[in-house]
């Protein structure tokens, strides 16, 4: 039976283990969602985001949460 994926939450702080930082260490990055096969992170000071199959996301080692703002959707010309 294979293992349950991790699913966290909009604004968790996350470790992707398929990206390393600078010193070799799993990346860090706060999960905006997940669509499709892929879940797209960012950093927390922002930025792109990236993305990683979700077999590679695991929790950080103390839990938190950072707000996490939307793009609005686009505006179409017929919009008042």
């Amino acid at each position: 039976m294979p293992a349950s994926l991790y699913q966290p939450q909009l604004g968790e702080i996350v470790h992707d283990l398929a990206h390393k930082d600078a010193v070799g260490n799993p990346a860090e990055g706060v999960y905006m969602d997940t669509l499709g096969a892929l879940v797209y992170l960012r950093l927390e000071r922002g930025g792109c985001e990236w993305t990683t199959r979700p077999e590679h996301v695991r929790p950080s080692g103390s839990p938190r949460l950072v707000p996490v703002q939307h793009p609005s959707r686009p505006r179409t010309r017929d919009a008042a």
